[in-house]
């Protein structure tokens, strides 16, 4: 396989594609983008093919495109289906792609990506007045209608589903499935797996303090590599205690608020993917 990439991992948001991607990196006839979202088929069309190709360290091997907004098409008030921009680009350019698509209880995922913008210093409004008024947080957890939109351009084999808990609860098998899926060889190595990336937290008052100073969330993680450079491991966690905490807990109240916004956009997921979520 070359360029273009023929395996997408499309999302997603929040419900571990950076954790799958570092798994599959390791092998060595894996070709990873970088940045590791381009979002060329989402808002990085008009850069060109040849922007695109730059973002591949070589054009050999099996290059993969992990951007998790390629599911995060708003859907259309009237008929409550998925803009297809994305999918027929994809198709366009490369007919034969393969796509790996995880899928979190969409309660929870919706709930993190609310976090990880108020973290990013993007959102103002508690909870329910952020998804009042923002349908980029409903969409994304509309897994059917994200598919759908696929499914105009590609057939469903050309899909790999998986459920984020198995990929919590054992992401080297996981990963070794993704690898079976996509039709590269086996590695005699056992791949190895990390401390999961891009986690849901808040900063503290220095934390928010630190964040001003570097000029946002791409300044203060290359200020947390640097640190991590020149500290002992020992330490890292409670520099990281210092600065920021674990997000608040889904209150029960919010938690069936927020499924009801959710009522019936995923009613087929189990018919169409084998993956059930209490939400």
């Amino acid at each position: 396989m070359s360029f273009p990439p023929a395996v997408c991992i499309i999302g997603a948001q929040k419900a571990g594609t950076t954790t799958l991607a570092y798994l599959l990196d390791q092998h060595p006839s894996i070709v990873l983008s970088n940045p590791k979202e381009p979002h060329f088929y989402s808002s990085q069309w008009d850069r060109g093919v040849e922007w695109y190709r730059s973002c591949f360290a070589t054009d050999s091997g099996v290059l993969i495109d992990a951007s998790t907004s390629y599911t995060m098409a708003r859907l259309s008030e009237k008929s409550g289906l998925a803009d297809e921009t994305v999918p027929q680009r994809i198709h366009k350019l490369s007919p034969e792609s393969k796509f790996i698509y995880i899928m979190r209880d969409p309660v929870d995922r919706m709930f993190s990506a609310y976090w990880h913008t108020v973290r990013a210093g993007d959102e103002k409004r508690d909870l329910r007045d952020a998804v009042n008024h923002n349908s980029g947080y409903l969409s994304p957890s509309c897994y059917v209608a994200q598919i759908h939109a696929f499914l105009a351009y590609f057939d469903l084999s050309a899909f790999h589903f998986i459920d984020f808990r198995s990929l919590i609860h054992d992401p080297v098998e996981v990963a070794s499935a993704c690898l079976n899926f996509i039709g590269v060889e086996p590695i005699p190595i056992e791949l190895q797996a990390e401390r999961p990336k891009n986690q849901s937290f808040q900063y503290r008052g220095a934390g928010r303090a630190l964040r001003t100073l570097m000029g946002g969330e791409k300044g203060m993680k290359t200020l947390s590599q640097a640190v991590k450079r020149l500290t002992p491991v020992f330490s890292h966690r409670l520099l990281e205690q210092m600065i920021s905490k674990n997000i608040p807990k889904l209150t029960p109240d919010d938690r069936e608020w927020l499924s009801q916004h959710l009522y019936g956009v995923n009613k087929d997921l189990k018919s169409l993917t084998g993956i059930e979520f209490p939400s």
